[in-house]
Formats: structure tokens, C-alpha cells, sequence
């Protein structure tokens, strides 16, 4: 076995290849700018889907409170007799069947 002095010790380590290597070369710069590129992207999609379903849901609840709102009016006015006789939650405005071109049939309401 054989025995090294300190110097000997220092003179391998600074010859060694790790030790000359002291910077990062220009390709493993752009590999890490492309990996952090992919990873921002991913997030900005998956943050866009995240507003897109938050203003859904907020646009769900306001019509879901239109919805009960018009509900209790309509039965409010069906309670105090507002409503005709014949109207099952609708206006007693007389409604028209009209035929459009695609011979769909919409209803038209006149006042």
C-alpha cells in the first residue's frame, strides 16, 4: 500500500477534471431554460383552465339566482292573481306560433 504525501494529495485534486470544470456550458444553460419554458407553460394552462372554470361557476351561480328570483315572482303573481286562468308560469300575453325557415317553431310573445 502505498502512502501519499499532502502535496501529492493537493496536486491530484486541483489535476483532477471536476475541479477544472469551474463553469456551465451554453447547452446545459438552454436545457434548463427549456425545462423551466415547459414547466411555466404547463402552469399557465392549467392556471387559464382554473379562471375558466372559477368565472363559470360564479356565471352559474348568478343564474341560478335569476332563475329563483323569476320563480318567486311568478308565483307571487300567481298567488295574487295576476296571471290568467290559463298560464302555467307563463305571462297571460298571448303568444303566436310562427314558422321560420328551418321550420322550427319558435313562439313570439305580443303584448
Amino acid at each position: 500500500m502505498r502512502y501519499y504525501s499532502l502535496s501529492e494529495i493537493k496536486h491530484r485534486k486541483n489535476n483532477s477534471r471536476l475541479s477544472q470544470n469551474k463553469g456551465v456550458t451554453m447547452a446545459e444553460v438552454l436545457i434548463v431554460v427549456g425545462i423551466v419554458l415547459v414547466l411555466a407553460g404547463i402552469v399557465f394552462i392549467a392556471v387559464f383552465n382554473y379562471q375558466r372554470s372559477m368565472a363559470q361557476l360564479e356565471r352559474d351561480g348568478i343564474a341560478k339566482e335569476i332563475f329563483i328570483a323569476a320563480q318567486n315572482h311568478l308565483t307571487a303573481a300567481q298567488g295574487q292573481g295576476y296571471l290568467g286562468k290559463n298560464a302555467k308560469g307563463a305571462t297571460s300575453a298571448k303568444t303566436q306560433k310562427v314558422r321560420s325557415r328551418t321550420r322550427t317553431r319558435a313562439y313570439i310573445i305580443s303584448s
